[in-house]
């Protein structure tokens, strides 16, 4: 028999939004999810995703999930086709349960064949603009309690798919692209610590070079800018005790290239190893 991912009482509910910090909606998702099941629990993962960026959505949450206990729920609200025909969606891993839009934020998930079914729960109250509060906070909520997701839904075998780009691998260099900006405007790139076998000769990005690499903040100067492998395990452009999205220029989605020397092929880059 499958083990029961969610928890009868008390299950955590992680959410995980574009509304940002200053919004009231976040509170108003809990609210009606507490007047339902008074027992949930809530984690705000981030109410600060770029507006709409449903990559940089995707990016966080799975890097982020296998920090939280079996059986938590995820509540994911970065609906640019909130008030479309887009469909709604629940999806059951063998560790944990998430609703969220189907528009490819949780495309990470599909590879590993979880339960999905497409939300046919319908509130007597339905905005065209905030979904999360009417159809996707009410699911979670009823979830938690047990409800069978067959209840709120229908088995769904085609969800929406977008992937991370891969960094190209050349020779003397490597492509990527900025992913993800946090509040410090740190800016997380696509390519991995794996992909680093030798120590990086330098970084281009909007025709700047950054050279200086490092395995903690604390090693550059402050106002230097640094490339480093942040706690996600990517290669991040940084400015100490700075802004390097503000100060460079950077937005999610810039191609960068790391340039490697060959010469340095038998070194470990700092952070690695």
């Amino acid at each position: 028999m499958e083990r029961n991912t969610l928890r009868s009482k008390s299950s955590l509910v992680v959410i995980l939004t574009d509304f940002g910090s200053r919004s009231p909606f976040p509170g108003i998702m809990k609210g009606v999810m507490l007047t339902i099941n008074p027992e949930l629990e809530f984690v705000d993962l981030s109410n600060d995703i770029t507006p709409y960026n449903v990559m940089e959505a995707l990016f966080v949450l799975k890097h982020s999930l296998h920090y939280f206990p079996d059986g938590s729920i995820f509540l994911v609200v970065v609906d640019p086709g909130v008030g479309s025909e887009r469909k709604g969606l629940i999806v059951k891993t063998k560790k944990h349960v998430f609703v969220a839009p189907d528009n490819g934020v949780l495309s990470f998930l599909f590879d590993t064949n979880p339960e999905v079914w497409k939300i046919t729960y319908k509130p007597e109250r339905l905005s065209k603009t905030f979904h999360g509060r009417d159809i996707f906070a009410p699911v979670v909520a009823k979830l938690s309690l047990g409800v069978d997701p067959g209840t709120l839904g229908k088995r769904h075998y085609n969800p929406v798919k977008i992937e991370i780009p891969e960094p190209e691998i050349k020779k003397d260099k490597i492509l990527g692209r900025v992913i993800f900006i946090d509040n410090f405007g740190n800016c997380t790139t696509n390519i991995e610590q794996k992909y680093l076998h030798e120590i990086p000769r330098a970084l281009i990005i909007k025709n700047q070079h950054i050279e200086k690499f490092v395995s903690s903040y604390s090693e550059a100067k402050e106002g230097q800018p640094i490339m480093i492998i942040n706690s996600f395990g990517f290669l991040e452009i940084a400015i100490n005790q700075g802004n390097a999205s503000k100060t460079l220029g950077i937005e999610a989605g810039d191609e960068v290239i790391l340039l490697i020397s060959p010469s340095s092929s038998s070194q470990t880059p700092p952070g690695q190893g």
